[in-house]
């Protein structure tokens, strides 16, 4: 519960009600874990509050995971652009809304790399020792990393969502 606690208190949630959206500038086609535009799949900006939580509780583990792989030959990215998800854009699509995509909580990344069939372990071996993601789901051809933690512990998941390992 560390990792959880330690997040929340840097959150001001009394400024949630203040929803400036910060538009991002396309630079390129490739989704870096460095750059606030790789986090929004609709491309449509962000609120505030939104914005801080991708910056603090994704990019900046993930770009200590990015140099450690980089050491490897392994470039990691955000896959599809997909981590922050508006509520329009998830009914958009006839889901639910209550993803952690969408940051009510502390948000969702989805994150692949290159030859993700060869890489995924390490991918995943080096997000279980450099992040404080509890939840880390793999699938065919990215990992979904997110906080959402209702036992007070971390667990890798298979797509179907089976616990495999705790960590």
């Amino acid at each position: 519960m560390k990792h959880w606690n330690r997040f929340l208190n840097i959150f001001s949630f009394r400024d949630i009600k203040d929803f400036e959206v910060i538009k991002p500038e396309i630079v390129n086609n490739m989704n870096k874990v460095d750059e606030t535009e790789s986090y929004d799949i609709a491309n449509g900006g962000f609120p505030k509050d939104v914005e801080k939580k991708v910056r603090i509780c994704h990019m900046m583990p993930l770009m200590i995971v990015d140099d450690l792989l980089k050491m490897k030959n392994i470039q990691i990215e955000i896959s599809l652009r997909s981590s922050y998800r508006s509520l329009a854009w998830e009914k958009s699509k006839g889901r639910s809304g209550n993803s952690e995509h969408s940051f009510k909580g502390l948000g969702a990344v989805d994150l692949t790399c290159n030859d993700f069939e060869k890489n995924k372990d390490t991918l995943l071996d080096a997000l279980k020792n450099n992040t404080d993601y509890t939840r880390l789901a793999v699938y065919n051809s990215f990992i979904h990393c997110d906080y959402k933690n209702d036992y007070d512990d971390r667990f890798v998941y298979d797509s179907k969502w089976n616990r495999i390992e705790k960590f």
